[in-house]
């Protein structure tokens, strides 16, 4: 490669400009959007440009390798093209608004899956219907070599030049606008880079037998790091699922993110290091290249596992329908590996690119459908839809089916689409919410709890000072502070996990905080407590009590609490039942 002197640029823009003209015309219309954005924040249509002139870069470079790699005529390369330029008008045409409330949840996470979607073409567009798995491989190293260099080029560049202004302005007194600094950082990563990627293309996209060469830090990197992080990984995971059939528990949702880069970082290495087994062959990088695919199988069953659970929780959103997505087509791959007996390691960014088209017009659609499913579901059993139409109701709603509510409320509403409930409404969303959002349709709705029967209030408390706390058979203590129902997990001192009281005051509710929604660990009767404080009063006509230092015994499903009461207001009537207390609460985590 050579350095970037006058010379070398300039052969370089006029070949990458006769060879890739698109290519290089998106890259300056970003720039240029991005330099206009940072004289007038907020522009949406040069937001938008620069967006388009992004995915432009890799798609006009995809049509134009698509025309060269198959010997197309001339006159198709220019369909190609136009069909191109044509595409690329209708997304900055029709891109969602970058204010909308759903741009976070699906207008960037689409167009970045439409972005890797693009490159993901570049890798294999020469490679449809022709070429060896060998020229596939050597094709994308030479790719990934270029990248690479061109952003340590780019960042020489930029720190060199960076520098040479500062001490310009600082030694002349030239007073620059700041705003120079990050003009020139994006003129290199969009012009320079871009340029420089582009002038090293590769022309020929077969390769001789002996193109498989690797630099001995790449070697390296693969042996000795690589391959040794991502079997960590399987330690791990492999171990986790064993602690899951030790206790028989339903995974933790976020091991799922874990799966998922444990699965990029495994894929990748296991592409980086296809070749190295005839180039540098060692037991270690041979183990990887025969097992990967078998031992990557099961972790797609915990996989699915752990986003189920959060499914059935919380319901599909687009994040969600992301995961399970992504495990289906690790599965699909790991199967074709196994079962095919072939090293065609084409099928992967190919089958990415199929998976990838699905989930773009999929993840909305399927993540409204089931959230409305949801919601309706929940509105029908709590008694608030009748013929067909949601009416407000003043019956309280026990809290599990009330979370269901609030939760798929609140998907709408964050995306700007509480009016998808338009059809089974009486009036308008619009005209419940009143520009208030999801409280004021709750609100409007009747979702509220179950009150508390009111009667003669009674005390108990442990008495003077703190208790003296016998720990015997457990390992854990947690202080709770219970005022009405609900999961308020704040204290996060205990790994997480806190203790409430359910809505109908009859039990006490193990939650553990996960990704910042409450996951329900385990429950336990109140029953026993309230036998135990309903002996004390009937004793007397008195409305406090003191009860001491004394410590009762809760079984759950699954595990077992002890709870010492620190103070307690009763409501008193033919029976007890809780309102609000502070206890102390045992148990084991294992």
């Amino acid at each position: 490669m050579q350095l970037p002197s006058i010379r070398f640029l300039t052969n370089a823009v006029v070949k990458a400009a006769t060879r890739f003209p698109e290519s290089l015309i998106s890259a300056t219309f970003s720039v240029v959007a991005l330099w206009i954005l940072m004289e007038k924040e907020g522009n949406d249509t040069m937001a938008r440009l620069s967006l388009t002139g992004i995915i432009g870069i890799s798609l006009t470079i995809s049509l134009k390798v698509l025309t060269e790699s198959h010997s197309l005529s001339k006159n198709t390369g220019w369909m190609l093209r136009i069909t191109g330029i044509i595409a690329l008008a209708a997304l900055w045409y029709w891109f969602p608004d970058l204010h909308a409330p759903d741009i976070e949840y699906r207008g960037m996470p689409q167009y970045a899956a439409a972005l890797i979607m693009t490159h993901l073409l570049c890798s294999v567009v020469p490679f449809i219907g022709r070429g060896s798995v060998r020229d596939f491989w050597v094709y994308n190293r030479t790719l990934l070599t270029n990248i690479v260099l061109g952003a340590i080029y780019s960042a020489v560049l930029f720190v060199s030049l960076f520098l040479a202004l500062v001490s310009l302005n600082e030694l002349f007194d030239l007073h620059l606008n700041p705003r120079i600094y990050a003009r020139l950082f994006v003129f290199i990563v969009g012009i320079f880079n871009t340029v420089f990627f582009l002038f090293n293309f590769p022309e020929n996209h077969s390769s001789s037998d002996s193109d498989t060469g690797y630099h001995t830090v790449l070697v390296n990197l693969c042996k000795y790091v690589l391959v040794p992080v991502v079997g960590l990984y399987f330690l791990i995971l492999y171990a986790y699922s064993v602690k899951i059939l030790v206790n028989q528990e339903l995974p933790r949702g976020w091991v799922s993110s874990l799966i998922l880069g444990f699965s990029v970082a495994g894929i990748f290495t296991y592409l980086l290091n296809f070749y190295i087994r005839d180039d540098s062959r060692t037991a270690l990088t041979n183990l990887f290249h025969k097992w990967f695919w078998p031992v990557l199988l099961p972790m797609t069953l915990l996989l699915f596992a752990a986003i189920s659970r959060r499914i059935s929780d919380y319901g599909v959103t687009e994040a969600r329908f992301l995961v399970a997505h992504l495990g289906v087509w690790l599965f699909i791959s790991s199967l074709y590996f196994i079962i095919s007996g072939k090293d065609d390691i084409r099928f992967i960014p190919g089958s990415l690119l199929v998976f990838g088209l699905l989930w773009i017009p999929g993840s909305g659609i399927l993540s409204d459908y089931h959230q409305k499913t949801r919601l309706l579901d929940a509105l029908q059993s709590s008694g608030r839809i009748k013929d067909g139409i949601v009416r407000p109701d003043s019956t309280a709603i026990d809290s599990t089916t009330l979370g269901q509510i609030r939760s798929a409320i609140g998907y709408f509403d964050d995306r700007g689409n509480l009016g998808i409930m338009n059809p089974v409404l009486p009036i308008p969303a619009d005209s419940i919410t009143r520009g208030a959002g999801a409280g004021r349709f709750l609100e409007w709705l009747g979702a509220r709890e179950p009150e508390p029967f009111l009667s003669d209030y009674i005390n108990v408390y442990i008495g003077d000072g703190s208790p003296s706390l016998d720990l015997s058979g457990y390992n854990r203590l947690s202080i709770v502070s219970i005022e009405e129902p609900g999961t308020m997990c704040t204290d996060t001192a205990n790994q997480h996990k806190c203790f409430s009281i359910s809505a109908d005051r009859n039990y006490f509710i193990w939650h553990q905080l996960e990704d910042g929604e409450h996951v329900t660990i385990d429950s336990f009767e109140i029953a026993p407590l309230l036998v135990h404080w309903k002996n004390l009063s009937s004793r007397s006509d008195e409305t406090d009590f003191r009860i001491g230092n004394s410590r009762v015994e809760l079984t759950g499903t699954r595990n077992r609490i002890a709870v010492i009461t620190g103070n307690a207001a009763l409501f008193r009537s033919d029976s007890l039942s809780l309102d609000n207390g502070q206890f102390y609460i045992l148990y084991n985590d294992r």
